[in-house]
């Protein structure tokens, strides 16, 4: 995807602000993508979860989503996980 380089260069210039990934996801769904638009909604808020000290039982339903997403669509195959630090990805050898 060439078109999403300024998405991605946002991304990547502001790796702690979820914005850019929202707006990201936005344009993922417009464009077809909505496989990894999910993605990358949910790695998100997985992260943004994982900044608080409270118990959150969602954590394990999200890690849940996102591994099926990864096996079920090859995910991780298709994003450059460099742009997403402490990016979450699950079975992969």
């Amino acid at each position: 995807m060439i078109l999403d380089q300024p998405f991605l260069e946002a991304i990547a210039n502001n790796p702690l602000d979820d914005a850019p990934k929202l707006i990201y996801a936005d344009w993922l769904d417009e464009n077809g993508e909505e496989k990894l638009a999910e993605y990358v909604r949910l790695h998100t808020l997985l992260l943004r979860n994982s900044k608080t000290t409270e118990y959150n039982p969602d954590q394990f339903k999200l890690l849940y989503e996102l591994r099926l997403l990864e096996e079920r669509h090859k995910i991780y195959e298709r994003i450059n996980l460099k742009l997403f630090p402490h990016m979450v990805v699950l079975g992969r050898h």
